[in-house]
């Protein structure tokens, strides 16, 4: 059989003790033909240089060199072994350089069993992977299962591994740990309290601990008046007598080293060492992961800190952290870790003693009769405050420490004699069902002619014998009715009891006032203010408005303002003719027509909404067909539209037009966007050769009054007789945000019904001079154009307009129209905006406007009254004694108080909710720093020690729910006020921790059961002075009426490390006496 050697490898580590590093390199070693098994080979532990395996200090562990006097020091070499190797290059692959931590000098050691060829083995002996395996052996390879085919399939534990498939060997994963290597700080173990280690990037590090020592020697302070000795690893010096300057006190003899005692005896400095102190953790010991040494630099004294996130964890100290439940397991605490050994046997009975049987709840008491638990209530016991009800609404019963008390409140009343007030003549006192005196009026009592206002300007009101006299002044109005004149012209108003009068602007009374002279619009009065529509479709003013687009008419305005339409003598239409090309825009069709762009959310494309013919035009905007740029002011890029491309309807690609005749494109186009001439362009190109050669048609040539609707368009191209051109429709948006914005403008520009036409007709030029153009096309232009290639062009004239659909202010409230070429905005009477254009002159009616009619809405208000019945409001916090006075309801207001919510945090959660509802770091109560016995509401652990962990840099947070779930107290889990009262919500609270306000972080807050959150306090309204110490907080928070919810306190660390860490920062956040209050004076309110 094959058998595989085990390789044993001992590096030196340490200059005290060597580690034993193992590494298994499984061989295929060799077999005898007679079958005799292999050699095992066990190779032993190398010797440092500088000492033998023994103590290289000493015999007895003092210092071989005490008491000699060389000075001579040689300068380190190393710190690491790898300061060795990067000392070292070149080094053979069977040398290692090693650091001696004894004279931190480097050393150069020969592997045992090295080898870097086979040469360097005995005969027939291989060398594999730097090892000669077996002496005398020879290789014998046998079938196997292979482990491997590749190194990649030898997956290696951590760094300080390699691995290998030796194919030569079967395919067999080979591992060897790299010397001197490490993953974690546990290798670097050493003997020497003096060094400190740590593993860095796989390198052991080792550090010399400050002010310790291994031996006498190491202390030499250079004073010969001291006697240097090294005591438990910490320097000890001792005057010699008569030698040098003696002390006087303590001072001189103060070495800095918190772990010695520095005394002056009878003038000698004494240093003695501080029996187990300690300067830093790792001078403590761990017991193991439940327990962590540590040093208290307060006290520099070693102690253990038991680990409070393991459940397995305990305290030797604290008793029944490990008892399971079970009467038939040993609980013990061992080594601060719970063990619960079964006990052998055990089927005992349920109780043995009374203690056997624990209770949840301190009213119940448990027996153990005959082996069985049994439990009855404890007399006189309470756990909660309505077990303590003594049926008297004027005590507060409470449950203390498990027993009722019974506290008088005050104010508090049983019957009406306890309510007897001072001031009889007018108020009368009464006890009411919530058990509190209201001290309410005697009807027509008064106390001062200000408590007689009635609230009628016209009467005078004062106080005689308690009793309110009114008496009525002249010439005096209430209400603006008072003061109407009958008049229809003229505005009437009561003034603080005055009648003023004015005259209204452009007031009319009959439709005459409103002529504006023309007989094309129709003039009315309505509601005294003057409405003119606009001209009639069938009635004109000149020749202009009669234009029918047929150049073969005369169209003339007659006498009576009806338009009449002459046919001309030997007038040719154009429009009849050969067709060059015609295109319908039929979506999914070849038209011939090219796209640019050709994707994208807006540019041309063929749609099928809103066609002229019904089926599909041309459009430039979205796929909907509803927009022509972005929401957001993004315009859209330029789009072209070119007719034709070459295809099937266009095998040539271009229109060869004729130079005989008059050629012309008709084509139907609707322009629903920007009329302004620096937006939304749009224009008709004519190209040859791909260059544009002249622009034939823009949006100008379409009226703005035909904005909206389908316009036919007919462009000469006679001009372009005898080239082959393609025509290009362009479309840009310019500016997105100009006059209000492209995107709500409108859908975009539609074109339908292309056609190119050429006709033997030849239209005599419509002018050939300047002044044969005199018919300007409306009064928006000027009244002379100009003669440009046989056409009449005519400027049209700024801030004019043709129809009123240019007028349109967007005011809901005008009137708009346009006359001679003028925008005209009348108000409109009665119309209103917002409700404050509607004033109502009745003090009961609130005046509402109406967004959709625009018309003024009067509605009862719902203070006004007809009776004082209706007045009574039951259903308010402060309901007081109302009367209805000029429709008005007076109150005076009832003098109550009503304790809405009071945490003195007595035992439990008392009806708030911490959350989270477990864990070491969060809102519980503490029963050692409070306001008011026995306990507080705190956030920190459940030593109240501190508010978050030294081994977590998570911060700590938590909210405290006040009240918390629905209980006894609080059926609904909540409180609620409104906003007839008074609310105040007060605390006192305790601040240990750091006062920087980017961190450890508290704010109270009011959470309204429909989610609107409002802080109303935080830690930084206490100033820095004032941490350490109760401090007394009280707010109004009635602005946040009416109100139904919880008041949350909320802490947050936020960072752990800030300001020194918050670890050490203090104890945490103690809040107590949380309450809110609802009151009610007495007052007279409006």
């Amino acid at each position: 059989m094959t058998m595989r050697s085990a390789l044993f490898i001992f590096v030196p580590f340490t200059r005290l003790a060597s580690t034993l590093i193992l590494v298994l390199l499984l061989v295929l070693g060799a077999c005898s033909d007679d079958g005799a098994a292999g050699t095992e080979i066990e190779i032993a532990d190398t010797q440092t240089a500088g000492g033998t395996a023994g103590d290289a200090d000493g015999v007895d562990g003092t210092d071989a060199d005490a008491g000699t006097t060389d000075d001579t020091s040689v300068e380190p070499e190393c710190s690491t072994s790898l300061d060795c190797v990067i000392k070292n290059p070149g080094l053979g692959a069977c040398q290692s350089p090693i650091c001696n931590f004894d004279t931190f000098q480097c050393e150069i050691h020969a592997k045992d069993s090295c080898c870097e060829t086979s040469g360097d083995c005995p005969i027939d002996d291989i060398c594999l992977q730097g090892i000669c395996p077996s002496p005398g052996a020879a290789c014998e390879f046998v079938a196997v299962e292979a482990e491997c085919k590749s190194n990649d399939e030898c997956p290696v534990e951590n760094s300080c591994q390699t691995s290998l498939c030796s194919d030569a060997c079967g395919g067999i994963c080979e591992y060897q740990t790299i010397e001197d290597c490490c993953v974690n700080a546990d290798d670097c173990t050493i003997n020497d309290p003096c060094l400190s280690s740590s593993c860095e990037n796989s390198e052991c590090v080792f550090t010399p601990v400050s002010a310790c020592c291994n031996s006498d020697a190491g202390c030499n302070d250079g004073n010969e008046c001291t006697v240097d000795t090294c005591v438990e690893n910490a320097c000890l010096y001792e005057n010699v007598a008569g030698c040098g300057a003696e002390c006087s006190d303590t001072k001189p003899c103060d070495d800095g080293n918190p772990c010695t005692t520095d005394e002056c005896v009878n003038g000698e400095c004494k240093i003695g060492s501080v029996p187990s102190c300690c300067t830093k953790d790792s001078q403590c010991p761990s017991v193991n992961s439940c327990a962590s040494g540590y040093c208290d630099m307060a006290t520099h004294t070693c102690t253990i800190l038991v680990s409070a996130n393991d459940p397995a964890c305990c305290d030797p100290v604290i008793g029944n952290q490990c008892d399971d439940g079970n009467q038939c397991t040993a609980d013990f605490c061992i080594e601060y870790t719970c063990t619960n050994p079964a006990i052998p046997g055990c089927t005992g009975p349920e109780c043995q003693v009374a203690a056997d049987c624990k209770s949840d709840s301190p009213c119940v008491e448990g027996l153990c009769v005959e082996g069985a638990c049994s439990y009855q209530t404890v007399e006189g016991c309470c756990e909660k405050n309505n077990e303590c009800n003594d049926k008297n609404p004027c005590t507060q019963d409470s449950c203390f420490n498990n027993d009722c008390k019974h506290e008088t409140l005050s104010p508090c009343c049983l019957t009406d004699a306890e309510c007897v007030d001072s001031n009889a003549e007018c108020t009368q006192g009464v006890c009411g069902e919530d058990n509190l005196c209201k001290q309410g009026p005697i009807a027509g009592c008064c106390f001062d002619d200000a408590q007689c206002d009635d609230k009628n300007t016209c009467t005078s009101d004062t106080c005689q014998n308690w009793k309110c006299v009114y008496e009525p002044l002249g010439n005096c109005c209430i209400k603006d009715s008072d003061c109407d004149d009958k008049l229809l012209c003229t505005s009437n108003i009561c003034d603080n009891g005055n009648c003023l009068t004015a005259e209204i602007d452009d007031c009319c009374e009959e439709d005459i006032d409103c002529s504006d002279g023309n007989p094309c619009t129709f003039d009315l009065c309505f509601a005294n203010q003057c409405l003119v529509s606009p001209p009639g479709e069938d009635c004109c003013t000149s020749n202009d408005q009669c234009d029918d687009g047929d150049p073969c008419t005369n169209d003339s305005c007659n006498a009576d303002n009806s338009c009449e339409h002459s046919s001309v003598a030997g007038c040719c239409d154009v429009s009849v003719g050969d067709s060059l090309g015609k295109v319908d825009f039929l979506p999914g069709e070849i038209d011939g027509i090219a796209f640019a762009p050709s994707q994208g959310q807006y540019r041309w494309r063929e749609h099928d909404s809103n066609a002229f013919d019904g089926e599909a035009a041309m459009y430039y905007g979205n796929n909907d067909g509803t927009h022509y740029c972005y929401s957001n002011f993004f315009g859209a890029s330029p789009g072209t539209a070119t007719i034709p491309v070459e295809s099937d309807p266009f095998p040539s690609g271009v229109f060869d037009l004729p130079n005989t005749g008059t050629v012309s494109v008709f084509f139907h186009v609707r322009l629903d966007m920007r009329k302004e001439a620096d937006v939304d362009k749009l224009q008709l190109d004519v190209l040859e050769g791909g260059q544009v050669i002249g622009t034939v048609w823009t949006k100008a040539d379409v009226p703005a009054t035909s904005y909206g609707e389908w316009v036919p368009a007919q462009v000469d191209l006679t001009p372009y007789g005898g080239k082959k051109v393609q025509l290009r429709f362009q479309f840009s948006v310019e500016t997105a945000s100009a006059y209000g914005g492209c995107y709500d403008s409108g859908t975009g520009p539609r074109i339908d019904l292309f056609e190119v036409i050429s006709s033997k007709c030849q239209a005599p030029p419509e002018c050939t001079a300047n002044g044969d153009c005199t018919a300007s096309p409306g009064i928006c232009y000027e009244a002379k154009g100009s003669c440009n290639d046989g056409k009449c062009e005519y400027k049209k004239l700024a801030d004019c307009c043709e129809t009123t659909s240019e007028c349109n202010d967007g005011n809901a409230c005008t009137f708009d129209i346009c006359a001679a070429g003028k925008c005209n905005h009348q108000p409109i009477p009665g119309c209103c905006l917002a409700d404050a254009d509607c004033s109502a002159t009745v003090a009961c009616l609130q005046g509402v406007c109406n967004p959709v009619s625009h018309v003024c809405e009067f509605k009862v208000q719902g203070s006004c009254c007809t009776s004082d019945a209706q007045c009574n409001t039951p259903d308010k916090f402060c309901p007081g004694e109302s009367f209805c006075t000029e429709g008005v309801c007076t109150q005076v207001a009832s003098d109550k108080t009503e304790t809405l919510m009071s945490f003195v945090f007595t035992s439990g959660y008392d009806g708030w909710q911490p959350e989270p509802q477990s864990g070491q770091y969060r809102w519980r109560e503490n029963d050692e720093t409070f306001v008011s016995s026995p306990r507080s509401l705190y956030f920190g652990n459940n030593d109240g020690e501190h508010y978050c962990s030294p081994f977590s840099s998570s911060p700590s947070n938590g909210i405290a729910h006040l009240p918390g779930l629905p209980s006894s107290a609080f059926p609904t889990g909540a409180i609620s006020f409104d906003a007839t009262g008074k609310s105040t919500l007060s605390f006192s609270v305790y601040l240990d921790v750091r006062s920087n306000p980017d961190v450890d972080k508290l704010a109270v807050r009011l959470d309204d059961v429909n989610g609107t959150q409002n802080t109303v306090w935080s830690k930084e309204m206490v100033s820095a002075d004032q941490y350490g110490s109760w401090v007394n907080v009280s707010m109004d928070v009635s602005k946040f009426a009416p109100f139904t919810g919880t008041v949350r306190f909320f802490f947050n660390v936020v960072n752990t490390g800030t300001d020194g860490g918050c670890y050490n920062a203090g104890a945490g956040v103690f809040v107590d006496d949380v309450k809110v209050v609802q009151s009610c004076k007495l007052t007279f309110l409006p």
